[in-house]
This record gives C-alpha cells, sequence and structure tokens, in this order.
C-alpha cells in the first residue's frame, strides 16, 4: 500500500525551502541562504547573470578584466 505524499516543509540542508504562494519575501531570504550555502558564485550568477570572464590584451599578456569592470 502507497503511503500517504506530504508537501509539507522541512528543515533539510538538502532541499530548498518551499514556496506555498503566501510571505514571498520570507521565502526569498531563506532562498538566497540556501543558494548561498552551497556556492555563493551560484548566488552571484542568479542576480547578476552568468560572468563570461574577458581578457584584455596588455602587450604580449592577456590580462582577466574582473568581473565589476
Amino acid at each position: 500500500m502507497a503511503g500517504k505524499q506530504s508537501f509539507e516543509e522541512v528543515a533539510s540542508i538538502y532541499k530548498p525551502p518551499l514556496f506555498c504562494g503566501l510571505n514571498y519575501k520570507y521565502w526569498e531570504a531563506r532562498m538566497k541562504i540556501f543558494v548561498e550555502s552551497i556556492d555563493q558564485g551560484s548566488w552571484d550568477s542568479i542576480e547578476n547573470g552568468s560572468y563570461i570572464p574577458k581578457f584584455k590584451k596588455n602587450g604580449s599578456f592577456k590580462t582577466l578584466v574582473p568581473m565589476d569592470q
């Protein structure tokens, strides 16, 4: 016999917080913390889009241009 399936939220470091349609700001803050706990770069990509490294030619050398330029 199949057990009753539940979609209740449980506190887990392996599952993202469930958004039930209410209190978006609370969910957004928890989601940000969840994603940042996995990788800070992931949250930066969500906010700013993906980062494609760019190089500037300086004589015979190529130097990496920082993300904020």
